[in-house]
C-alpha cells in the first residue's frame, strides 16, 4: 500500500509506516488500528502533520473504514491551513469521507466547496474529482451551491474543471436573479475564450447551459450565431424572475417582511428592482426581480406600447392582461417607471407624451389637450408642469 522509500528520512514516521504496511498486508486490522492511533497522536506535532496526513490520505483511498471519527475531528482543524500539501491531504481524506457516508457529505460539503477557488491546481483537481463522484448520486445537494460554482467558473483556468462546473450547473434548476446575472457575465467570458465553429466539448457545454438557464435561446439556433451575435444577444437579454411567495411561505414558514429583508441583502442591488404584488382576489403574493436598466429602457421609449408587445416582453413572468395591468400600475405607483396604462391596453411613457406635447406646442404655439383625453388629467398636468420648469415658460390651461 505504501512506498516506504518516501519515508526513509523520517526516523519517527518510517517504523510506524513499515509496521502498518506489514499488518495491512496480513489483514491484521485490529493491530493496524493501534498504529493508526499512534499516527493520529503525531498530528499534534506540526513537523509531522504533512507526512501523517499523507499516510492517512492513502489509507482513506484504500480502506476508509480505517479512518476513525477521532482522526477526522483532529483533521478538521487543518482545513484553514495555508500549507498546500497539508491542505491537499486533508481535503483528500474528507473527500473520501463524503463519498463513503451520507452524514460526512452533509457535514463537510460546504467546507469542500469553499476551496473551489484555491490557488493550488492539485487541490482544485482533487475537489472536482470528489464533486463529480458526489454528483452521480447527490446532484440535488450539489445544486444548493450554484452560486459558488458560478463564482468558481469566473476564475477557474483549467478547461477540464470548467467543463465539470458547467456539468454541475446543467443538472440544476431554479436559478435566482443573481445566478442569472453572474452566469451571463461568465458566458460572455467563456464565449470569448472558446468560441469555435467546431463542436468542441466545452463550447457545446456552454451552449447547452445557455439554453437551459435562458429558455428564450432554446429554439433560436445559437449554434449558428457568430461570436458577436451571441455576445450581443446575451447582453440584450432582459433578466426577470417571479416567485410565488405564498408557496414559499407555506414551504418555509418565512414571513413577507423577512423574505423582503433577505432579498434586500442580495448582491446586484444596483442592477435590479424588486417588489411584490398582493393579488388579494387570488389570495396570492408574487415577488418580482427585474433588471433595472432593461426595465427603464422598455418603459421610457418615446412611443406608445400595446399590451400584446408588452405581454411578449414579459411572457416569462406575466401571462394575462389583467396581471399586466396590475404589474405596470404597481411599477408606476412605486416610482420605478413614469407613464400611464390606458383602459384600451396601451402604455404611454412620460417621454412619449412629453415629446408629443412639445412637438404640438412648437408647431402650433398651443396644445389641444382634448387630444390627450384618454390619459389621466393628473398625468398630463405633471408633464406640462415639468415642461414649464424646463422652458421657464408659463402655460395657460383651459
Amino acid at each position: 500500500m505504501f512506498n516506504l522509500e518516501e519515508f526513509e528520512q523520517d526516523q519517527v514516521i518510517y517504523p510506524l509506516v513499515e509496521k502498518l504496511d506489514k499488518l495491512l498486508d496480513k489483514n491484521k486490522t485490529e493491530k493496524a488500528e493501534k498504529v493508526i492511533i499512534q499516527l493520529e497522536e503525531l498530528l499534534d506535532k506540526k513537523k509531522h502533520a504533512i507526512p501523517v496526513s499523507y499516510i492517512l490520505s492513502i489509507l482513506a483511498e484504500n480502506d476508509f473504514s480505517l479512518i476513525t471519527e477521532s482522526v477526522l475531528s483532529k483533521l478538521e482543524s487543518f482545513l484553514t491551513t495555508d500549507e498546500p500539501k497539508l491542505k491537499l491531504n486533508i481535503l483528500i481524506i474528507i473527500g473520501f469521507a463524503m463519498i463513503s457516508k451520507q452524514n460526512y457529505l452533509e457535514k463537510y460539503l460546504a467546507d469542500v466547496v469553499s476551496h473551489l477557488k484555491d490557488s493550488s491546481k492539485d487541490v482544485r483537481d482533487n475537489l472536482f474529482y470528489f464533486l463529480q463522484e458526489i454528483g452521480k448520486k447527490n446532484a440535488n445537494m450539489l445544486c444548493t451551491y450554484k452560486k459558488e460554482f458560478i463564482n468558481a467558473l469566473i476564475n477557474e483556468p483549467i478547461e477540464a474543471n470548467q467543463i465539470s462546473l458547467l456539468s454541475f450547473l446543467e443538472k440544476c434548476d431554479a436559478f435566482d436573479f443573481e445566478n442569472l446575472f453572474n452566469l451571463r457575465e461568465v458566458f460572455k467570458t467563456l464565449i470569448n475564450q472558446y468560441f469555435t465553429s467546431d463542436s468542441s466539448k466545452i463550447y457545446s457545454k456552454i451552449l447547452t447551459l445557455i439554453k437551459k438557464v435562458f429558455p428564450s435561446f432554446q429554439n433560436s439556433g445559437i449554434e449558428n450565431y457568430r461570436k458577436t451575435e451571441l455576445l450581443e444577444a446575451l447582453q440584450n437579454l432582459f433578466l426577470m424572475k417571479k416567485y410565488n411567495f405564498s408557496e414559499v411561505s407555506k414551504e418555509t414558514g418565512v414571513e413577507l417582511k423577512d423574505f423582503m429583508k433577505t432579498m434586500s441583502k442580495r448582491s446586484k442591488n444596483e442592477n435590479r428592482l424588486y417588489f411584490y404584488i398582493n393579488q388579494k382576489e387570488q389570495k396570492t403574493v408574487y415577488f418580482y426581480e427585474l433588471e433595472k436598466e432593461k426595465l427603464t429602457s422598455v418603459f421610457s421609449k418615446e412611443e406608445k406600447l400595446h399590451k400584446k408587445n408588452l405581454l411578449k416582453t414579459f411572457s416569462s413572468i406575466i401571462q394575462t392582461e389583467p396581471n399586466l395591468r396590475l404589474f405596470i400600475n404597481t411599477l408606476i405607483k412605486l416610482g420605478h417607471i413614469k407613464g400611464y396604462y390606458s383602459k384600451l391596453g396601451y402604455y404611454y411613457s412620460y417621454n412619449y407624451v412629453k415629446s408629443e406635447i412639445q412637438n404640438d406646442f412648437q408647431k402650433n404655439g398651443m396644445v389641444n389637450l382634448s387630444k390627450f383625453d384618454y390619459l389621466h388629467p393628473e398625468f398630463i398636468k405633471s408633464i406640462i408642469g415639468d415642461i414649464s420648469l424646463l422652458t421657464k415658460q408659463d402655460f395657460l390651461v383651459g
